[in-house]
């Protein structure tokens, strides 16, 4: 009996630690933007931003899941986009603009600013 409750609880966080690892694979676009976005790199922040979020919107289940870290991207990369002085592209990926356009059926929740990293 002993033995089979060990091995449930080494199975169990088997799975618990591949699944974290799978996630930090898996987001680790956002990890590099968020580094670039610190040291000024704007445009490698944006494109780490951008392969991020593509990566949630593939997964409506993850991006749901995950929302808090999907906002934080989403804000980090609009933030990114304004100070880059890349206005049009801010106004294409404001969530409203994208709701009156039909592209996008939920507005995603976005961190006030003193929650971001600048």
């Amino acid at each position: 009996m002993l033995r089979t409750l060990g091995a449930a609880l080494v199975l169990v966080l088997f799975l618990a630690g591949a699944s974290l690892v799978a996630y930090a694979r898996w987001t680790r676009p956002i990890a590099d933007a968020d580094t670039a976005l610190a040291d000024g790199r704007l445009d490698d922040a944006i494109a780490g931003y951008r392969t991020g979020e593509t990566r949630f919107d593939q997964l409506p289940a993850a991006r749901q899941l995950f929302e808090s870290e999907y906002a934080r991207a989403y804000g980090n990369h609009l933030w990114a986009l304004y100070h880059a002085k890349r206005y049009d592209d801010v106004i294409d990926l404001d969530p409203l603009h994208q709701c009156r356009r039909g592209s996008i059926s939920r507005l995603p929740r976005v961190a006030p600013p003193s929650r971001r990293r600048a």
